[in-house]
């Protein structure tokens, strides 16, 4: 690529993409997030994997407890070592653009629709899914994210996020399935 000097540069990747907010809520030490935002998501350099899980997995138990019981007492609703750690150090991000933006596969659209962490939530529990997994448009992926990895997989209730509810502009419900843009 020539820049505006006219001189050559090579494109860098800016960020590594994987599950959302990872370097926001479980990957919090800058110095790891440069490291980790530099790795190719597909080639992790083996010397740094081992500084990676043990990083993920202290977020785990960071997010883990950030809530008490009624009681007062902290609750663990993971294990340590965290079961998904792998999960976060070898991941990329799906977008699935072949299902409505409700999340629908030619059938009824419905609102309480999730297919954010299904599979991996299904696997750890030992279930069958028919889901194809990765996320749809206008999926509140965020709190889905926040209200398993605080609440764990038991607990939908309470249901954490930012306060951002949906997107501006939602998806299209018909191919490409994505917003109109803004004018």
């Amino acid at each position: 690529m020539i820049n505006k000097r006219g001189k050559k540069e090579t494109l860098r990747q800016i960020d590594r993409m994987g599950r959302v907010e990872t370097t926001v809520f479980i990957v919090t030490e800058d110095d790891i997030k440069n490291s980790w935002n530099r790795e190719d998501t597909f080639n992790i350099k083996p010397k740094n994997l081992k500084q990676y899980r043990s990083v993920v997995d202290q977020g785990w138990q960071r997010l883990d407890s950030l809530e008490l019981s009624l009681t007062g007492e902290n609750v663990q609703d993971w294990p340590s070592p965290h079961p998904w750690t792998a999960l976060i150090v070898d991941d990329f991000l799906i977008v699935d653009f072949g299902a409505g933006a409700d999340g629908s596969y030619g059938v009824q659209p419905s609102t309480t629709t999730i297919n954010y962490l299904n599979i991996e939530a299904n696997h750890y529990q030992g279930k069958a899914t028919k889901s194809i997994g990765g996320r749809v448009p206008n999926e509140n992926v965020i709190t889905r994210m926040l209200t398993v990895f605080i609440n764990g997989l038991e607990r939908p209730e309470p249901s954490r996020g930012v306060g951002v509810q949906a997107p501006d502009r939602l998806s299209q419900d018909g191919f490409p399935f994505v917003a109109a843009p803004f004018k």
